[in-house]
């Protein structure tokens, strides 16, 4: 390439063979190095076809892609070994022929385990990943989800390492998604979070730690016969539970005569159904009822005596026993309820009938006001005429007292003054 160079003449064949050399030359080296990140910047840079054509670029690209593989691979052995390991004993039989198998676990591996997957987690993280323009989409999600589980892994395996069992039941709960929920990692630590939790809460006759607790160890697989399980439910007390419970309120046949009652009960082991302290008979009064030992009690058609009587359910097991609550039987029909839209339509009429009504009422009252105003501008007018007048009369009176003797008013008002004397 040096010799190349310094070649006076260079055409464009030499020019292109120079090039393709220095993009050789800096692929080699980045590779001597495994500095893979610059490799990656590198590779993502060539733009121009005859470049990525190159034997040497597809190669560091094939390399590349290898290294990205191997290091996926190591990931995925790390997460394999290195595990607390689950070992079941020999079982212990009791004395009326039942048994309980004994649970222990293996941590000699964890150490050696957890440092192993460290180095695979920060060899996968500080592998780089290429452009979006040369990535498979689908490699990266699974690149991104087996690193999300080896991260969680090392986090988990270290918390049973330190036996912490707290901070191990903390990771646990915040794990959301559902590959994750799946591995057989998340799955192996909560049975060992539960082997520990049960047996506390045994000791301690915690009930609804143990109610937790049991419902979880079914949700995961853990056998009844497994000693934490077997212990637990020795000890846990559990009476039914009424999931779906009757409404406190009345209760109408339909318009075939037909009333049904239901409830939903958890961990009941029977149950019947009550009428004012009576326990109801299948079959009774001609087969009306039906369903007096289920969840659902049927009557074909209400009685006179009937009316408003109590009804309820009760549901038993060795635990206990527990009381629905009580529905009062209407043999009449049930009223219509109120309908909203109807609410509605009525609302709208009466507040229309009141806007019309206002209306009116404005219209008449404005008349009123106005025929008053008139009444009122025309007695006004008609005093100042009258004023007018009797002040005229009163300065025609002064004149004719104060002017001369024989003005016709004057005659006049002498005649009268000297009829009257």
């Amino acid at each position: 390439m040096e010799r190349l160079k310094a070649f006076p003449l260079q055409g464009a064949t030499a020019v292109a063979l120079l090039k393709q050399s220095a993009l050789i030359v800096r692929l080699r080296e980045t590779l001597l190095r495994c500095a893979w990140a610059d490799l990656a910047a590198l590779l993502d840079s060539l733009a121009d076809a005859e470049s990525l054509q190159l034997d040497e670029v597809r190669a560091a690209s094939q390399e590349m892609e290898d290294e990205a593989i191997a290091t996926e691979m190591e990931l995925s052995t790390a997460l394999q070994q290195g595990r607390s390991l689950k070992i079941l004993g020999k079982k212990s039989m009791y004395a009326n022929k039942t048994y309980f198998v004994p649970v222990s676990w293996d941590h000699s591996g964890l150490e050696a385990g957890m440092r192993r997957l460290t180095r695979a987690i920060a060899s996968m993280e500080g592998f780089p990943g290429r452009s979006q323009s040369n990535a498979d989409e689908r490699k990266v999600k699974e690149r991104k989800q087996l690193l999300a589980t080896g991260q969680l892994a090392l986090t988990l395996r270290q918390c049973i390492f330190e036996r912490d069992y707290l901070g191990l039941h903390r990771a646990l709960a915040t794990v959301e998604d559902d590959a994750l929920l799946r591995s057989d990692e998340v799955n192996m630590a909560w049975q060992e979070y539960l082997c520990f939790e049960l047996e506390r809460a045994t000791k301690a006759l915690d009930q609804p730690a143990l109610k937790v607790g049991l419902a979880k160890a079914a949700a995961i697989g853990m056998a009844s016969v497994e000693k934490p399980v077997e212990k637990a439910l020795a000890v846990f007390i559990d009476p039914p539970e009424f999931i779906i419970n009757l409404a406190a309120t009345d209760a109408y046949p339909r318009s075939d005569g037909h009333l049904k009652l239901v409830v939903k009960v958890r961990g009941a082991t029977s149950l019947h159904w009550v009428k004012n302290d009576i326990t109801l008979r299948e079959g009774a009064d001609g087969g009306r009822i039906k369903g007096v030992a289920t969840q659902e009690l049927t009557f074909t058609h209400l009685l006179g005596r009937d009316a408003n009587q109590k009804v309820w359910c009760i549901a038993e097991n060795k635990w206990g026993k527990v009381q629905s609550k009580q529905v009062t039987l209407r043999i009449e029909s049930q009223p219509m309820p109120l309908q909203r839209q109807n609410v509605s339509a009525k609302l709208d009429s009466k507040t229309s009938e009141d806007n019309a009504s206002g209306q009116e009422h404005r219209k008449r009252f404005g008349a009123a006001l106005g025929a008053l105003g008139g009444s009122l501008a025309s007695l006004r007018k008609s005093a100042r005429s009258a004023k007018a007048s009797v002040d005229a009369d009163d300065d025609q009176i002064d004149a004719d007292l104060d002017g001369p003797g024989d003005s016709p008013r004057a005659m006049k008002l002498g005649a009268s003054l000297s009829g009257l004397l």
